[in-house]
């Protein structure tokens, strides 16, 4: 199950989302684009208080990330700012760390399940961010 929630305004910062529901892993994807690479940062922020995550947000001297891959057990969050030119080398990128962070957390080593899980993520970020496939 998949849900969409499109130019959401969060304390005046515009996103996409869209909530990939993985019952079988009891967790869920959220898919997060950002109009800016220092959205980024404000958004880990928001993340890092909302599951009460005690950690710093570091500080980019090269004007932010493009991609960041934050793990919450129950929720991952893949965040992509819409100023990178290479949009799909970094959904692939952040893909990965997130199928690692779900696997790792539940102890699953088998190469197979990793492939599928990969498969069926990105084929619903694809679809939703590039209506391709």
């Amino acid at each position: 199950m998949v849900n969409t929630i499109r130019s959401r305004n969060s304390n005046r910062n515009t996103y996409n989302k869209m909530i990939i529901n993985l019952p079988i892993y009891e967790c869920k994807v959220h898919y997060i684009v950002v109009e800016k690479n220092e959205d980024i940062d404000k958004k880990q922020r928001f993340i890092y208080k909302k599951h009460k995550i005690n950690k710093s947000v570091p500080k980019e001297e090269d004007g932010g990330s493009v991609g960041l891959m934050i793990p919450c057990f129950t929720d991952y969050y893949m965040i992509i700012s819409k100023e990178e030119k290479n949009k799909i080398n970094v959904i692939l990128h952040e893909l990965s760390h997130c199928i690692d962070f779900i696997t790792q957390d539940r102890g699953i080593e088998d190469t197979e399940e990793k492939a599928y899980l990969t498969a069926y993520i990105g084929d619903k970020i694809l679809k939703h961010e590039f209506s391709i496939l």
